[in-house]
C-alpha cells in the first residue's frame, strides 16, 4: 500500500535541527543568494538562512519524492558543515544530484534494512 505524506506545513528533523517543509507555487522567491530567478522553474530549494524546504506544487508524486530528498540532502550537507549559509558551491550540486536517484532506489529496494535502522534507533 502506497503511503502519501503531508509535505506542506510538516517538519522533519537532522541532528537537532527542526527542519520545516512548505510547499509554494515559487521555491525561487525563496532563494537568498539570488541564484535562481522564477524563470529557472525551480522544483525545490532548501533555504539554510531558515531551516526551510521549499517545494513547489502540484508536483507529480515521483518528482515530488525526488524533489524532496534533493533537499534533504541539501539540509543534511548544511548541517554536516560542508557549506555556509551564504552559499553553496557546483560540486555540492552536482554531488547531491548524482545520488538522488540512487539513494531513492536504495529506500525502494531496502525496506528490510532500512526497517531494521528504524527499529535500532
Amino acid at each position: 500500500m502506497t503511503m502519501k505524506m503531508k509535505i506542506d506545513n510538516n517538519n522533519i528533523f537532522i541532528r537537532n535541527y527542526q527542519i520545516k517543509i512548505r510547499e509554494v507555487e515559487d521555491p525561487a522567491s525563496h532563494d537568498a543568494s539570488g541564484q535562481y530567478t522564477p524563470e529557472d522553474n525551480v522544483l525545490g530549494i532548501f533555504a539554510a538562512h531558515e531551516l526551510t524546504i521549499y517545494i513547489k506544487k502540484g508536483l507529480p508524486e515521483a518528482l515530488l519524492k525526488d524533489t524532496l530528498l534533493h533537499e534533504i540532502l541539501h539540509a543534511i550537507w548544511f548541517i554536516s558543515g560542508c557549506t555556509s549559509v551564504d552559499g553553496s558551491s557546483y560540486s555540492e550540486e552536482l554531488v547531491i544530484s548524482i545520488i538522488t536517484s540512487d539513494i531513492i532506489e536504495f529506500i525502494k529496494n531496502n525496506n528490510e534494512l532500512l526497517e531494521y535502522y528504524i527499529d535500532r534507533y
